[in-house]
């Protein structure tokens, strides 16, 4: 048998991998409706606005104003993420600290990414539902027992953006404070 996780790192492995999915989903979902955005966002420039209303999107696809290229950027996107928090997903089971705040810190730029798309842009209901249950995954809800040493903290507040913020700041806070104790030796 394998060494026994604390449940907070579970709970967060377990919220990764559906802040995983939730991203399969919406680059599943941006390659169905590549015309729907092509839409969202021709509304937003004046004159693509025009050529839409004129002939629609084939028209603005063939015309001289290049609309964005959505699903190259997000197949490429999950891609690197995935890649990311499988590497990650490793190191932080290890009980690695820097893995631990380096993928807190990617959920936070991806749930700040999601409330962008939610709320500045205008994009069809379907994103902003998926950008919605992408900011509600939260990796540092951890409940249950805590385990013993430093691997009992891997998984706590990962992404409560408050929580967060404060747990890093404490965390490097102490690392001050035992090199100005310690000395800058090596090896230490």
């Amino acid at each position: 048998m394998g060494r026994q996780l604390p449940d907070s790192v579970v709970n967060a492995l377990r919220c990764v991998t559906a802040l995983a999915g939730l991203m399969a989903l919406g680059t599943v979902l941006t390659i169905i409706f590549e015309d729907d955005l092509i839409r969202s966002w021709a509304e937003g420039n004046p004159g693509a606005r025009e050529i839409l209303r004129e002939g629609g999107v084939e028209a603005l696809k063939n015309s001289s104003i290049a609309p964005p290229a959505f699903v190259p950027v997000v197949v490429v996107l999950f891609v690197v993420m995935l890649c990311l928090f499988g590497v990650l997903r490793v190191f932080v089971r290890e009980g690695y600290e820097w893995a631990r705040v380096s993928l807190a810190s990617v959920a936070l730029l991806l749930g700040l990414g999601a409330g962008i798309v939610a709320f500045r842009e205008d994009p069809p209901l379907v994103f902003v539902l998926v950008s919605v249950l992408t900011m509600l995954v939260d990796p540092g809800r951890s409940g249950g027992r805590r385990g013993r040493g430093r691997s009992h903290r891997i998984g706590s507040n990962m992404c409560s953006t408050r929580a967060t913020i404060q747990a890093h700041a404490d965390s490097a806070s102490r690392a001050v404070h035992r090199r100005l104790r310690g000395g800058f030796e090596t090896g230490r």
